[in-house]
């Protein structure tokens, strides 16, 4: 079993993790939950994809609204690297109109920093609306977005592995499941060989938005864009990101200070 693929989605609660691994044909619950995620603990499900043996692997959302949990689902998905064998490691995002949103930025910072070596990683806009698909599917809005990931994470995202998922009623969600066996297909596997305890708590997480959403400001008011990486100006995106660079966030995480 060590040597099995494993397919890993990570994102934040709600974001749709479970309903995508579902797709290929698990059983994990996915429904409307009114304050913490359906997901409490890892999950997997092994079975076939394009006669391939694979391993599913559904891991809680890192941000909940008690340190409790926040540290409970932090050794869940650090569990969730754990396996052995190769991944295809996803992150989800839900849509947000073009928006990258500060709690996103920071549990996939948090999960590629436990990693400890360059991975190249693929990235999931999920319950797009119909109007906002055109934006994702613009080589050029992709590569802005991969481009600002890549270096606030260190490591490698590139546009071709990037891809939105259309809001569909579930009645209507095996209209994707082409597309995206399409996509996982085409992902690149690597091994994770060493993987860090992922810690996180309140406090980190709400200074980290409050910092993240100041660079924002900054950016607007020095660089003249705004806070909408695909559908303004994205070509200046970068330079939200030569701030956090410079704020050294990836190596030295000031952010983790009590």
């Amino acid at each position: 079993m060590e040597n099995m693929l494993n397919i890993l989605l990570v994102g934040n609660t709600g974001v749709g993790k479970s309903s995508i691994l579902n797709l290929f044909g698990a059983p994990f619950k996915a429904d409307f939950a009114l304050i913490d995620g359906l997901t409490s603990e890892t999950e997997c499900f092994v079975l076939k994809i394009n006669g391939k043996q694979v391993r599913l692997i559904d891991a809680p959302g890192l941000i909940e609204n008690s340190d409790q949990r926040i540290s409970r689902n932090a050794e869940e998905i650090t569990r969730a690297l754990k396996f052995g064998g190769k991944y295809k490691l996803v992150f989800v995002y839900q849509s947000n109109s073009g928006r990258l949103l500060p709690h996103d930025v920071f549990t996939t910072t948090k999960v590629c920093k436990a990693i400890n070596h360059c991975l190249e990683v693929g990235l999931i806009i999920n319950k797009v609306d119909e109007e906002d698909m055109e934006k994702y599917d613009n080589e050029k809005n992709r590569l802005q977005i991969a481009q600002a990931l890549s270096k606030a994470t260190n490591e490698k995202l590139k546009a071709d592995n990037i891809i939105a998922l259309e809001y569909c009623k579930p009645r209507e969600r095996h209209k994707l499941k082409p597309k995206l066996l399409s996509y996982i297909e085409a992902l690149h596997a690597d091994a994770i060989n060493q993987v860090d305890p992922i810690h996180a708590n309140l406090k980190e997480i709400n200074k980290f938005v409050k910092w993240f959403n100041s660079i924002l400001t900054t950016v607007a008011v020095a660089g003249g864009i705004m806070s909408y990486p695909v559908t303004h100006k994205l070509g200046q995106w970068d330079k939200m990101w030569d701030r956090l660079g410079e704020a050294k966030f990836v190596q030295e995480s000031h952010f983790g200070d009590n």
